[in-house]
């Protein structure tokens, strides 16, 4: 019992520490007090998780009204590695076939609208997002040595619900995650084995392969922040 009441009192404590930090408007005629915008108007974010798919992004997010939000990102790719982990883990790092990746480019555009504050609060967001691989592939055909550029073109419409939470001074987290439909295109060089009965012997044949398809996309990140 003393145990529990201890840790009741270290609690409210706790609470109350916080309570005094964040910041309110006390309504008069009213036994409540509301939060207060913290009257960021710019952020500027960097996505914290998306180097594990080989890209590198800066965000910048604007307040348009009292409601709504815009939100910009550019960056750069260079592979997509949790895509070849869980699909060819021997190529994780450009592997033994011959692929060398390269810089290509990734571009992002979302309104967000925020039914509570603006912009620390919950908040669900219309985006498209473009994403391009770019790698290039050495092989030997008939004893010289080739090359054949690669790519992987993502065009991702989709719907994001997150929370953006200010820490202190500024600071903000910004979790999300949600759905949406992608088209992947596809470049990439086909190898092919074509045996020949007569002879016994087997030739190999390159060539290009291309695709393209709509596939489902869930995603979830978090993104770091500073409010100006």
């Amino acid at each position: 019992m003393k145990k529990f009441l201890i840790i009741a009192l270290i609690s409210l404590y706790g609470l109350n520490l916080y309570s005094q930090d964040e910041p309110k408007v006390v309504v008069f005629n009213s036994s409540k007090s509301e939060r207060k915008s913290s009257g960021v108007t710019n952020l500027l974010k960097f996505g914290m998780l998306e180097p594990f798919s080989g890209s590198f992004s800066v965000y910048y997010e604007r307040v348009l009204t009292e409601k709504i939000s815009a939100e910009i990102g550019l960056g750069l790719t260079i592979n997509d590695y949790l895509n070849v982990a869980l699909n060819d883990l021997d190529d994780l790092f450009g592997g033994s076939n011959g692929s060398q990746a390269r810089l290509g480019q990734a571009f992002s555009l979302g309104v967000r609208y925020f039914p509570g504050l603006i912009p620390e609060d919950f908040y669900v967001a219309p985006e498209f997002r473009f994403k391009r691989y770019v790698s290039t592939q050495s092989y030997v055909e008939d004893g010289i040595d080739k090359t054949f550029n690669e790519s992987k073109v993502l065009s991702v419409g989709r719907i994001t619900f997150g929370y953006q939470y200010l820490v202190m001074d500024n600071i903000f987290w910004d979790f999300y995650g949600g759905f949406g439909i992608a088209n992947v295109s596809q470049k990439e060089l086909s190898v092919e084995n074509i045996y020949d009965p007569e002879t016994g012997l087997s030739e190999t044949v390159y060539g290009p392969s291309e695709s393209t398809g709509l596939v489902p996309k869930l995603h979830i990140g978090i993104k770091l922040g500073i409010g100006f």
